[in-house]
């Protein structure tokens, strides 16, 4: 990928996150670049898989009345475009290349963000949502949450895969990273960032079993001993869990957004209510939870996986599924042949963010910077198995 480019991208999609600058309008233009540089790019292939999921998504939008509050064709335009730049859904070798050297720029994003929150919450000047999460510089605690996901299994990855002495660094990043899952109180990006870990170390260690249950037994150690330190960061999960408790659930926050989302799929199995809409008629209740904004037209699904069931019916959730699967096999292919050394990396962080999706919705949003990353992960380990040689710009920005 063009040098020029490569900085471009990084600059736009790191300051677009960082709350404090109100920079937004930059993630839309690395949108564009996305989109541009892709049709730049020669002779291409499409991936059938993804081209129908994002039929069925239009066709969802052309066959529902849905309210103009929630801008379908505005949005979908929006996020074919981001498909078209980040996805599987046009490609060739150099945009295989190209697309990987993102990812991995949105890794050491992902690390900068958790690192700035961090010092953040040192100094005093992060984010905090009330008892029940911190949202340090990023501009909410669900990113915040997902980026130090991402952090913790790249610093993993550096970790060991580095022969220098800054190996170092990262293993502090790894400890940083962890500070802030338990700060962010995300329940969910910790548990999957444990399996995305805990999934980087298998396969790395494929051929080392013993290795591998010796890492694990002395990991568990540290934790053992460092657990009385963490008490002040664990403030807010304990918050959540004690509300779980109260409510004989640990989904309970979640619960009746779900309710909601499987309701809409009862009233239209097929097609869904329509894409980046909810059924305004579902009214809050003690069973029904239904958020959506009649000025911005933002919705919370509470789950990607029920909101594809909920929006695109039966039909997108098969063809959303079936790319989940081939992304899983391919990639895993990938791992076990050792094609590039970055590929259990990128499928790590893939097995992270499929579980993630089940309490976040945010397959088919237009300005979400977790959208760009899940679909960029998708498509990295839906591609065939390629050989790149990676450069690099003082080892941050990747071209």
């Amino acid at each position: 990928m063009n040098r020029f480019i490569a900085i471009i991208l990084f600059s736009f999609l790191l300051l677009s996150q960082i709350s404090s600058l109100h920079l937004l309008t930059l993630y839309t233009i690395a949108i564009i670049v996305l989109g541009i540089y892709t049709f730049l790019n020669g002779k291409m292939k499409i991936d059938k898989n993804v081209l129908i999921f994002a039929i069925i998504s239009l066709i969802g939008i052309l066959a529902k009345d849905i309210p103009t509050f929630f801008k379908p064709y505005q949005r979908y335009s929006y996020w074919i475009l981001l498909l078209i730049g980040c996805s599987s859904l046009i490609y060739n070798k150099r945009l295989v290349y190209y697309r990987r050297c993102l990812l991995l720029n949105v890794c050491s994003i992902s690390v900068i963000i958790t690192l700035l929150s961090f010092i953040s919450y040192i100094v005093g000047f992060g984010y905090q949502a009330g008892n029940v999460g911190f949202w340090g510089v990023a501009l909410h605690g669900n990113i915040l949450g997902a980026m130090a996901m991402i952090s913790l299994i790249y610093s993993v990855y550096h970790f060991i895969n580095d022969i220098s002495q800054k190996k170092y660094i990262f293993l502090l990043f790894c400890g940083i990273s962890i500070i802030i899952l338990l700060l962010a109180s995300s329940r969910n990006a910790l548990v999957c960032s444990i399996v995305g870990f805990l999934c980087f170390l298998k396969l790395h260690f494929r051929k080392k079993s013993s290795v591998f249950i010796t890492t694990i037994f002395t990991i568990i150690i540290l934790l053992i001993i460092i657990y009385p330190y963490l008490g002040k960061y664990t403030s807010g999960l304990e918050t959540k869990m004690s509300y779980g408790y109260e409510n004989n659930s640990i989904t309970a926050s979640r619960t009746t957004l779900w309710n909601t989302r499987i309701e809409e799929f009862r009233r239209n199995p097929i097609l869904g209510v329509g894409t980046f809409a909810v059924d305004t008629t579902i009214k809050n209740s003690d069973k029904f939870f239904n958020p959506y904004n009649r000025t911005t037209g933002v919705v919370e699904l509470g789950s990607t996986y029920l909101g594809i069931l909920s929006q695109n019916g039966l039909l997108g959730f098969i063809s959303f599924i079936s790319i989940i699967l081939i992304s899983i096999k391919q990639g895993y292919q990938k791992t076990i042949h050792s094609y590039d050394r970055y590929d259990i990396l990128f499928f790590s962080i893939l097995i992270s963010f499929i579980l993630h999706m089940n309490f976040e919705g945010y397959s088919n949003t237009a300005g979400q910077i977790l959208t760009l990353i899940l679909w960029l992960v998708i498509g990295c380990n839906s591609y065939k198995p390629i050989n790149c040689k990676y450069k690099s710009i003082k080892g941050i920005i990747y071209y």
